[in-house]
């Protein structure tokens, strides 16, 4: 009986040794495993990480890229849509007035053109003026105002600047060469306007038109020692002609009014 059961009892020993070998066994063999696939599980989250971080700089680069390409879009169309220095110059104002239309014995008559940039021109461009004032009727003459390029007894010619911001204002003074009280002289005025460098896209004007009136003569100062009916312009600031044009208008004027007195 006591051997039996002594042998029952070994029986007993050697399953559990059994199971707990086959356990040990299991427990190292998962140990195993989990630490062979450990490295790899790691190697996969950082190539993982890496294709993240190369997808977020490639994603940066393309925004970057849009972002200059709207930039350079958006410049663009500044450009093209904003104001510059070709086609027809664009002016707030341009005018032709007459602040004096009547000739007194202490002030001869004033025609004057004002010209103002509109405030979108860019500061480089600059705008070129070509500017006329003539006559037909005798008994008058140009004197004084600007500095004129040519000037005769019934004409002056001049080419001005004028820059972004600035308000140019050009005038010319007459005065009569043989007019009476009661005569009048019509002014007509031409311009022409362009950006510098791009006159075949100017802008021009003409035939503008105003009337002086004589309330007394008012002839050019003379040199002393010289008849009033002599005077020369030299004298006069922007004008270089001689005074035989001026005495040849005052002359006419005197033989065509002498010729209508007899006549009557």
């Amino acid at each position: 009986m006591g051997s039996k059961e002594n042998t029952q009892e070994k029986s007993k020993i050697i399953d559990r040794r059994r199971v707990l070998q086959t356990s040990a066994v299991g427990l190292l063999s998962g140990l195993a495993v989990t630490g062979a696939a450990s490295p790899v599980a790691g190697q996969e989250e950082d190539e993982e990480e890496e294709d993240e971080e190369e997808e977020d700089e490639e994603e940066e680069d393309e925004e970057e890229e849009d972002e200059e390409e709207e930039d350079e879009e958006e410049e663009d169309e500044e450009e093209s849509n904003g104001p510059s220095c070709e086609g027809a110059p664009t002016m707030s104002r341009t005018s032709v007035t007459t602040p004096n239309s009547r000739i007194t014995r202490d002030d001869p008559a004033v025609v004057e053109a004002n010209f103002r940039p509109d405030p979108t021109v860019p500061d480089d461009c600059t705008i070129m003026v070509d500017l006329e004032f003539s006559f037909a009727d005798a008994g008058f003459q140009w004197g004084g105002g600007a500095e004129w390029d040519q000037a005769t007894s019934d004409l002056v010619v001049g080419q001005f600047e004028v820059r972004p911001g600035e308000v140019r204002d050009i005038r010319a003074q007459l005065h009569t060469q043989g007019a009476e009280e009661g005569d009048s002289v019509t002014v007509t005025a031409d311009y022409e306007i362009w950006y510098e460098g791009s006159r075949d896209q100017s802008v021009q004007q003409s035939g503008i038109r105003h009337t002086i009136e004589v309330e007394e003569p008012n002839p050019t100062d003379a040199e002393p020692g010289e008849d009033e009916d002599e005077a020369s312009f030299d004298e006069v600031p922007g004008f270089g002609i001689t005074s035989a044009l001026a005495g040849l208008g005052g002359a006419a004027y005197m033989l065509k009014s002498r010729l209508s007195e007899n006549s009557e």
